[in-house]
């Protein structure tokens, strides 16, 4: 049937076909042109694969409860690359295909699969496939979606169905959607951009979680607020004319700076609090102010806080971009 016109429908349902070309398919309706319907079901098999690649159809392609047995040369049972479908393309009610169905450049309207993962059948090439919307377990579980796309390596697949779950109000889904094709993106890249794509992901989720930035930035408060609760004793502030008088009595001379251990309420600055000196390093735009630093002979805990006071800042930006809309998200 290849470049064959119907102006009407055609119907295959019940249809048994036994043999195959010498490439496996045992029907090749390449570049069809069918106005209104094209049904292959209720019973429809075939010992070879079904060739649709490059078909036209003016209403839904049904191939609902069809067995398609066998397979190409290229391991495909279903090959609609191309296939234009103004409908619905069926492929539910116990579809099933020994071989891969692909669906490369496919433009459908509405695809339907079944309503379980077993019922899914191996997805072959997707590679630029316009879907509209989709029916079955792929539109209610993005787990069972995702696996049914894991044989992708194109981004395009994972996010022509991530758009589908946006028109859908399916934010949450999508959103998951775009950082799983994100992930898999990830591994198919050099090593030095795998690095970095790996530190995007665990700061902001690929762009797509900039919470987790407040994740990291809550653990910088943990972190500091253990540190200065261990070492307190040690951390040292500016010597101050109360703090002087207080200390006359005990040691002579008063040295220019002293030890959060020998604090006292006499003094003109706070004694050291470790949860109020851990929100200082972590949130340095809210955190309160503080006069106390590590010990000067310390070089590693000096260091540390630092650090921490560093990536405070980063994390904070882009906790700002991703909550502002700002942060570039990766595909």
């Amino acid at each position: 049937m290849p470049s064959a016109q119907v102006t009407g429908s055609v119907s295959m349902a019940g249809a048994q076909i036994k043999g195959t070309n010498d490439t496996g398919s045992s029907l090749v309706a390449d570049r069809l042109r069918v106005d209104t319907r094209l049904a292959m079901n209720s019973g429809f098999t075939t010992a070879g694969a079904v060739r649709l690649a490059g078909a036209r159809i003016g209403g839904q392609v049904s191939l609902s409860g069809a067995e398609l047995g066998g397979i190409d040369s290229k391991g495909r049972s279903l090959v609609a690359d191309g296939l234009k479908c103004d409908r619905k393309l069926l492929l539910s009610n116990g579809f099933s295909a020994v071989g891969s169905v692909s669906m490369a450049g496919a433009e459908i309207q509405l695809l339907e699969v079944g309503d379980t993962p077993g019922s899914l059948p191996t997805l072959g090439d997707a590679t630029g496939w316009t879907l509209q919307d989709v029916n079955g377990v792929i539109r209610t579980d993005r787990r069972a979606a995702a696996a049914w796309l894991s044989t992708q390596a194109a981004a395009q697949p994972w996010q022509a169905l991530a758009a589908i779950y946006d028109r859908n109000g399916q934010s949450p889904d999508a959103r998951w959607m775009r950082y799983k094709s994100a992930l898999r993106s990830t591994k198919n890249t050099s090593k030095l951009v795998w690095l970095t794509r790996q530190a995007y992901r665990v700061t902001t989720g690929h762009g797509y979680y900039p919470l987790v930035a407040l994740a990291w930035l809550v653990l910088i408060l943990l972190v500091a607020t253990t540190l200065t609760a261990v070492w307190g004793d040690q951390f040292t502030t500016a010597t101050s004319t109360a703090i002087r008088a207080d200390l006359a009595s005990q040691m002579s001379p008063v040295p220019g700076r002293v030890p959060a251990g020998l604090c006292s309420t006499g003094w003109d600055v706070p004694c050291l609090d470790p949860l109020a000196y851990g929100l200082a390093t972590a949130f340095p735009v809210i955190g309160p102010g503080h006069t106390w630093t590590p010990p000067d002979d310390s070089w590693t805990l000096t260091g540390a806080f630092h650090a921490m006071r560093l990536m405070a800042w980063v994390f904070a930006a882009i906790l700002l971009a991703g909550v502002s809309g700002l942060l570039r998200k990766q595909t």
